[in-house]
């Protein structure tokens, strides 16, 4: 069962890539049966205060992923940056900081305690996830694609 209890916080000084990596995740989210985020949120400093957005959301909570005084700490952290704060099961935590990154993100924290070996062998078995679902989607591609072309006329 994933619980997502371990949180990657990236920061981003651009608007527009917190958006595209807030995106990214939500779409992995989606098309990946074995990956199950929890909370998405953005946080920032406006006027002296912390302001926070939850954008994405697990069925029953529907806060940022850190306690009260996390929050606070990591308000004073980011000045004009906005972070982004991913609440993920352990064996997602390496891929959700790799797409943060990816998205132009730094890397504040990332509370995952798996071992380099576990986390290769997940990383690992979730990238057969995915070539089996592109091999899959492939297959039903070339299904449709063999229908239409038996429908067309000569």
């Amino acid at each position: 069962m994933n619980r997502n209890e371990t949180i990657v916080v990236a920061a981003f000084v651009d608007e527009v890539a917190v958006e595209s990596a807030i995106e990214t995740l939500r779409e992995w989210d989606k098309r990946v049966d074995e990956v199950k985020l929890g909370n998405i949120a953005t946080v920032w400093m406006s006027g002296g205060e912390i302001k926070t957005n939850v954008v994405s959301s697990g069925l029953l909570n529907r806060s940022v992923p850190i306690s009260k005084d996390a929050l606070r700490v990591l308000a004073q952290e980011l000045g004009n940056s906005v972070a982004v704060v991913v609440a993920c099961g352990d064996y997602e935590a390496a891929m959700v900081s790799d797409s943060l990154v990816r998205s132009g993100g730094r890397i504040l924290a990332n509370t995952a305690s798996l071992s380099s070996e576990e986390t290769a062998k997940q990383q690992q078995e979730i990238a057969q996830a995915l070539e089996e679902d592109a091999v899959k989607a492939g297959v039903e591609k070339v299904k449709r694609d063999a229908v239409d072309d038996v429908k067309r006329p000569i």
